[in-house]
Order: C-alpha cells, then sequence, then structure tokens
C-alpha cells in the first residue's frame, strides 16, 4: 500500500514538471498563433471595416480585439496546444470576459486541439451567461488543416450575436451550423476556382508565347517560295 502511494506521488511530480516544461512551448506557439490569427482577419475582413488589435500584453483582454464596421468590440483568445485545453484555460476565459462588459461575445480559439467539455460534435459552440448578457464562442481545432475559414467565420458570427441578447436555441444553433457549413462549401468553390484561373492564365500564356507572329509567318513563307522558284 506504501508502495503504492509513493508511486502515485512520483507521477504526480512528473505530471506536474512535463506540464511546466511545456508552457513555454505553448506560450511560443500562441504568440506565433495570436499573428497568424491577425494578418488572416485582416485579410479577410479588413476591407469590411473590421479592425483588428493585438492586446495580449493587456491582462485580462484576451491576445485580440476586433472592432466590428458598427463600432462594436469582440474578445479573442488564441491558444496553440498539443492537447485539448484544459477547464482552467477555459475558465480563465469566461473570467476575463466576465470583468470586461465593454465585449457583448468572447471567443477562446483552439488552433490545432479540442476543448474539455466544448464543441465535442462540431465545429463550434456558442454559450450565453445570462447574468452578464455575454455569449462565449468556442472554437476547437480552428487552424488543424492550415484552413482560414473556420476562423473568419467565427469572427463573422460574433458580429452578428453582438446585436442580440438572449439564448439562441437549438433551432437557431442548428440553422448556424448549416450557413457555416456553405459558408465553408463557398469559400472552398471560390479556391478551387482562383487554382482553374490560374491554370488557364498559365495555359494561355504558353499558347501566347508560342504564337507566331504573322509577319514572321509570312517572311518564312516568301523565303521559302524564293528558294523553291530559284532551285
Amino acid at each position: 500500500m506504501r508502495l503504492n502511494q509513493q508511486f502515485g506521488e512520483c507521477k504526480q511530480r512528473l505530471d506536474s514538471i512535463s506540464i511546466s516544461l511545456d508552457k513555454p512551448s505553448n506560450k511560443l506557439k500562441g504568440d506565433q498563433a495570436e499573428k497568424e490569427v491577425i494578418e488572416i482577419l485582416r485579410n479577410n475582413l479588413g476591407a469590411l471595416n473590421f479592425t483588428f488589435r493585438d492586446t495580449a500584453n493587456d491582462p485580462g483582454k484576451g491576445d485580440i480585439e476586433a472592432e466590428t464596421p458598427n463600432g462594436h468590440s469582440i474578445m479573442i483568445e488564441v491558444k496553440h496546444w498539443k492537447n485539448a485545453l484544459s477547464r482552467d484555460v477555459i475558465e480563465e476565459f469566461e473570467r476575463n470576459l466576465a470583468k470586461s462588459s465593454n465585449f457583448k461575445v468572447g471567443i477562446l480559439l483552439s488552433m490545432t486541439s479540442g476543448i474539455a467539455r466544448r464543441s465535442r460534435e462540431g465545429w463550434f459552440e456558442i454559450a450565453f451567461d445570462q447574468t452578464r448578457k455575454q455569449y462565449q464562442i468556442y472554437v476547437p481545432n480552428a487552424y488543424t488543416n492550415k484552413e482560414e475559414h473556420l476562423i473568419v467565420w467565427s469572427v463573422v458570427m460574433a458580429a452578428q450575436l453582438e446585436k442580440l441578447d438572449g439564448e439562441l436555441g437549438e433551432r437557431k444553433n442548428a440553422g448556424l451550423k448549416g450557413i457555416y457549413e456553405k459558408f465553408a462549401d463557398n469559400v472552398q468553390h471560390s479556391k478551387d476556382c482562383k487554382l482553374n484561373l490560374d491554370a488557364l492564365k498559365d495555359s494561355v500564356k504558353k499558347l501566347e508565347d508560342s504564337i507566331t507572329p504573322i509577319l514572321t509567318t509570312v517572311d518564312k513563307a516568301k523565303n521559302d517560295i524564293y528558294k523553291l522558284l530559284h532551285s
């Protein structure tokens, strides 16, 4: 019994050391991910009058503050962990959002991992804090395949939630998932079209390069006729 207890204590210490060693790695990945998310959002939503500001050094304000065209602010927390985000991380995100009354909506983006107890059966989950009238959006695996549309979608959706005040209910949640599927399909279709268009442009360029100017063709024909008639 004593041996089992000692073994258990040793295992707890090793787990604690492992977590401590992993934190700098998570912090470095997180810093890189924040910059990448800001770039993605600016490239995709900047033309629609959304603005994005790095707030990682502002305690309790998340990593990014998004401002919608209507002047509303959205808090975005970005995590880049190997394993699923723990309950502590989720609760910290919720506490920070609750303390910031200027944010009606907060987004927790987990770039390449799941989120414990959240979004187990979908791309995102929306919760509503009835007391503080705030929406919490949980987005697991937001950038697993280096595809940007889920990150962009979460901000577009958050901007619309700004206008509401209450639980969405099953019908609206299901409707949002359906709209997201169409959104993702349209984004992929646009990418495929662009690839096809680029390939077409490349083919046209090659055809243009292979076209012999008419003057060169006439000159060659003239020389061939001359050679034939004077041979």
